[in-house]
């Protein structure tokens, strides 16, 4: 790896003082002539100059630092990672810096070079990797510049790039919970899945579908947000389209909750009429009523191993640290009727 930049490199390069690079960095006010500044920013670009916003850099094991950005904090998925990452953090002495980008991709990108301006040591990525070329292509894009600041960039999510990852296997879940309620004699679904184009979503319908079409189930799909108004409004659709399905597979458990809510609200007994399972074992799932059942996904898990993969010294760039998921039998799955 080269020499990094400096300040000192981009005062040079623009024939000006450090005191006015910086100055021009830290937008004070300071009255500069805008032939003076388009040239330091041209130094900046063309020096590819990112500026230490930490007190101290990390190498110096002064101050050390993690990113870890979420696709959204409030959702109880991302909150249970950030605290596997932050407490495994916090027990290496690590300050963790957690962004939410609102499930926008553009944000995305945009805080993982915001964190590498921050010197941290890595940066870990809750978030499914989203199909979209212009989205694959700007991320290629921004790990490469990220490795090349040393800056490791992990996934704890299925990612289209090539980055190490704490995994679980999506397309294993579906295809457990098929399993699950094929046993119980069920053969005609409801699918409900999250965005369609978020790789986890895609690959737990992939395994539930063809786990089903080995057995000749059949099956309708449904795809949206990863919500309760979502799991409402889908199965309220699906059911009026075909009310002979018996079994209703949500790709997270917030759908399966809007859909346990729509059949209540119907008059449909579950699990006697019509099955639901969902996915990932939230807080609230043990209290609905009936209690739902689930495939539990250890999401504390898997944001304290990405945190220790940081710090691996042996760690290739597609290494997968694989992590298993459990059924949770509860209430809302039983026989077909």
């Amino acid at each position: 790896m080269g020499k990094q930049v400096s300040i000192k490199d981009v005062a040079l390069r623009a024939s000006t003082s450090i005191a006015t690079v910086s100055r021009i960095l830290n937008n004070v006010g300071y009255p500069v002539s805008d032939e003076l500044r388009t040239r330091v920013e041209a130094a900046i670009r063309d020096l590819g100059y990112r500026p230490n916003r930490m007190a101290q850099n990390l190498r110096s094991k002064q101050t050390q630092s993690i990113g870890l950005i979420v696709r959204d904090i409030s959702v109880s998925y991302f909150s249970l990672i950030a605290k596997g990452v932050t407490e495994e953090a916090s027990s290496r002495g690590l300050m963790p810096l957690v962004c939410s980008s609102k499930r926008n991709p553009k944000l995305e990108i945009e805080y993982m070079r915001l964190l590498a301006q921050y010197q941290v040591a890595g940066v870990i990525l809750a978030g499914a990797s989203w199909e979209d070329p212009d989205y694959k292509k700007r991320m290629e894009e921004t790990v490469a510049d990220l490795r090349a600041q040393d800056v490791r960039v992990i996934g704890c999510a299925p990612q289209e790039v090539p980055m190490p990852c704490a995994l679980v296997d999506n397309a294993g879940i579906g295809k457990q919970a098929f399993d699950v309620l094929h046993k119980y004699g069920h053969s005609h679904f409801a699918i409900l899945g999250g965005e369609a184009a978020n790789m986890s979503n895609r690959l737990r319908i992939q395994g539930f579908t063809q786990a089903a079409d080995k057995k000749g189930a059949t099956y309708k799909i449904a795809a949206g947000a990863f919500s309760w108004e979502h799991g409402h409004a889908a199965l309220s659709a699906i059911l009026a389209e075909d009310p002979a399905i018996t079994a209703v597979y949500a790709t997270n458990d917030h759908i399966a909750l809007g859909a346990l809510r729509y059949l209540e609200e119907n008059g449909r007994s579950v699990p006697e009429e019509i099955s639901v399972m969902g996915t990932g074992d939230v807080a609230v799932a043990p209290y609905t009523f009936p209690a739902l059942s689930t495939i539990k996904m250890p999401f504390e898990e898997l944001g304290s191993a990405a945190v220790k993969m940081i710090f691996d010294p042996n760690l290739g760039t597609d290494t997968v640290v694989p992590f298993k998921c459990s059924y949770v039998e509860r209430e809302s799955v039983g026989p077909r009727p």
